[in-house]
């Protein structure tokens, strides 16, 4: 039960983009995890399912960050490889980049 509530709540992150959508979903996935036994086959499933969401999190908090930052350039920084636009084509990061409009070349 407290996967699929989970689920929903991640997928309704995926449309809607409300970040406490995602921490729901987090705190609905852990409390999963803790009640799947240690050696049932579906605890890798929800371990995955959970280290989705952490990774969507992490991009979400990371375009945020780099919002609020000033230009990298004048501060003597540069990130050749990340743009703000297109689509990064392969990888697990995929989605990520893709929701945000970012590239990796």
């Amino acid at each position: 039960m407290y996967s699929n509530l989970g689920n929903l709540f991640s997928a309704r992150f995926d449309r809607m983009g409300d970040l406490d959508d995602l921490q729901k979903a987090i705190e609905h996935i852990e409390e999963a995890v803790t009640a799947t036994p240690q050696d049932h086959p579906d605890r890798a499933y929800k371990y995955n399912n959970l280290g989705t969401c952490f990774e969507s999190r992490y991009f979400r908090t990371l375009r945020r960050r780099l919002q609020r930052m000033p230009p990298l350039v004048s501060r003597g920084l540069e990130l050749p490889h990340l743009t703000t636009q297109g689509s990064y084509s392969g990888g697990s990061q995929s989605r990520a980049f893709t929701m945000f409009g970012w590239e990796v070349s």
